[in-house]
């Protein structure tokens, strides 16, 4: 899973073997650290269900993820440059 921040929203991407599945844009309406870690972790729960139900992974499957800046060159806050 790929999260990032782009026009005050958040880029969520699923790839697999470095091809995108699925991919969306959610609304972020807070866009302070606290407000923006709540909506990853959120909008992550949510695709986690979403995948299970399309039966693209378990549903006890752990998704490795990362989060950073747009690209073309913004910074995106500086929480989202952080994974793990």
């Amino acid at each position: 899973m790929l999260l990032t921040y782009q026009d005050h929203s958040i880029r969520e991407s699923y790839l697999l073997d470095g091809q995108p599945l699925f991919s969306r844009m959610v609304p972020l309406f807070d866009s302070s650290i606290a407000g923006i870690a709540s909506r990853l972790a959120a909008e992550s729960l949510k695709l986690h269900q979403y995948l299970a139900s399309q039966r693209l992974i378990r549903r006890s499957e752990p998704i490795p993820f990362t989060c950073g800046p747009p690209a073309g060159g913004r910074h995106g806050s500086p929480s989202l440059r952080r994974h793990g």
